[in-house]
């Protein structure tokens, strides 16, 4: 498959008209500039040009006014014009008046249509100037007419008259306007080209041929949940009643692959980054631990994001901790601590361990000992949710894959180019980690629902039932609070 093949199967019409909807603004400088353009040439380039007119009859001498020789007066009428039109005539107007010694316009003439008449024209930046060469030409025309024929009669039936406006004025708002479409329509088209031409996913199909890994899940666009969001009812969490029942399966068919990962290989340390910022791996990963949670496992999720950390937000406020995640990692490991530091969600049975705000010790501190040995206390849970910053933009979460097991990317429609996914790709497939493939989130116009693996709703949701609901969980854990013994 060619890349104009591949090119068109990952057009997604909803990414272009959000894309073009994005860059309005662009749109609407384009259109602003042409129209200011076509204007300010309407104002100061374009040269007024206006026009004087004059008409003849014209006649043969020998014929007279016979009606029987009208064809020959035709055609020396016809004669005329070629005259009119050479060299000699526009040097015998400028030698008539001083005013003309600059003329430069020029002497059309035009014969009416089945007519002897014959309509000359001059034309000249000054009204006077075009209107002083046909007065010229009328008070020289005998002297002219030898040139051609002395049985040449013009008789004048309409003397000279000039415009009283440029004959090349035009409508400026009416122009504008033309212009500024044209202006939005070939910015749109750029805009259009370049989305096209930057590879970035916008459809499941362009996915699998963009992208050198699996597509191992494909969440859909939330619209109602953002919506509410944006009200302050918290973020797009499948525990919700604003969350759809189709991104919930999704998310549960995602789980249903990690499970069946965890079975078959061992490990429950889960990894999700992204390529670059605002692509949801936070919300995926929170998704993940209360889909895990629900199922019966022991879950702990990490906010290993310590740039950027939003997992606190993300849970509406509940998580708080007298040693935030990344205060602890700044101390020697102690159990105690981590103790300190976990704290148990009683609405989605997850044990979290967040940062409340920035830390540009970041890397320092998740390369530590103690971010290691808190990771290898962690193991006595049945997953571990890591959310990480995004690997694109820092090296933090290639770190964090060799003390993973399982690893996974977050790609959100049509933000990243394909190049730039397959780098990070190209990271944690070389990584410890065992890279399970790429999580396509908030596809808008794909249906990502039932997108899941056969086997895994076999290990489903009873896979996790024999660990109970939390109750060993809780007691093993120590208390409520979620203080780990031992």
């Amino acid at each position: 498959m060619d890349k104009n093949e591949i090119r068109a199967e990952n057009i997604s019409l909803i990414c272009l008209l959000r894309t073009l909807k994005k860059n309005l603004w662009m749109i609407a400088a384009a259109a602003a500039i042409f129209a200011m353009l076509v204007s300010l040439y309407a104002d100061f380039i374009r040269k007024p040009v206006y026009r004087a007119s004059m008409t003849y009859a014209v006649t043969s001498r020998m014929s007279g006014y016979s009606t029987r020789n009208i064809t020959a007066a035709k055609e020396l009428a016809s004669i005329l014009t070629e005259v009119l039109d050479n060299r000699i005539v526009n040097d015998t107007i400028r030698a008539s008046s001083e005013e003309l010694r600059g003329y430069s316009g020029g002497i059309k003439a035009k014969l009416v249509e089945n007519s002897n008449f014959v309509v000359v024209t001059s034309e000249s930046g000054s009204q006077r100037e075009a209107f002083l060469a046909l007065v010229a030409l009328r008070d020289n025309f005998d002297t002219i007419s030898d040139y051609i024929s002395s049985n040449i009669v013009a008789q004048v039936i309409q003397e000279p008259r000039v415009s009283s406006s440029p004959v090349n004025s035009m409508n400026v708002r009416r122009t504008a306007m033309k212009a500024a479409l044209v202006g939005a329509v070939l910015m749109a088209a750029a805009i259009v080209e370049i989305s096209v031409m930057s590879e970035t996913v916008q459809t499941r199909s362009g996915a699998k041929s963009l992208i050198d890994a699996p597509v191992i899940a494909m969440l859909g666009h939330e619209k109602g949940a953002r919506k509410k969001k944006r009200r302050g009812a918290g973020a797009i969490l499948i525990n919700s009643p604003a969350v759809s029942l189709a991104y919930t399966e999704q998310i549960n068919s995602l789980c249903s692959r990690i499970e069946h990962e965890k079975r078959e290989k061992g490990g429950g340390i889960v990894l999700v980054t992204s390529v670059g910022a605002n692509e949801g791996k936070s919300t995926v990963a929170a998704n993940i631990a209360i889909s895990l949670a629900s199922r019966g496992y022991k879950v702990a999720l990490i906010d290993a994001d310590l740039r950027n950390p939003s997992q606190t937000e993300l849970f509406g406020g509940r998580w708080s901790s007298p040693l935030p995640f990344n205060k602890m990692l700044a101390k020697p490991f102690s159990v105690e601590a981590l103790n300190t530091c976990a704290k148990y969600d009683v609405d989605t049975n997850v044990m979290m361990l967040f940062s409340q705000y920035s830390d540009e010790r970041c890397t320092e501190l998740l390369s530590s000992e103690t971010m290691r040995r808190s990771i290898e206390r962690l193991r006595r849970l049945d997953f571990v949710v890591i959310d990480t910053p995004p690997m694109g933009m820092f090296p933090d979460a290639e770190l964090l894959c060799d003390m993973a097991d399982q690893s996974m990317l977050v790609v959100r429609q049509d933000t990243i180019p394909a190049a730039d996914i397959n780098d990070c790709v190209d990271a944690l497939n070389n990584s410890s980690a065992h890279f399970l493939g790429c999580v396509l989130n908030d596809m808008r116009g794909s249906s990502g629902y039932g997108y899941g693996y056969g086997y895994g709703r076999g290990y489903g949701y009873g896979y996790g039932k024999k660990y109970g609901y939390y109750g060993n969980y809780k007691k093993e854990a120590g208390s409520a609070d979620g203080r780990m013994n031992g």
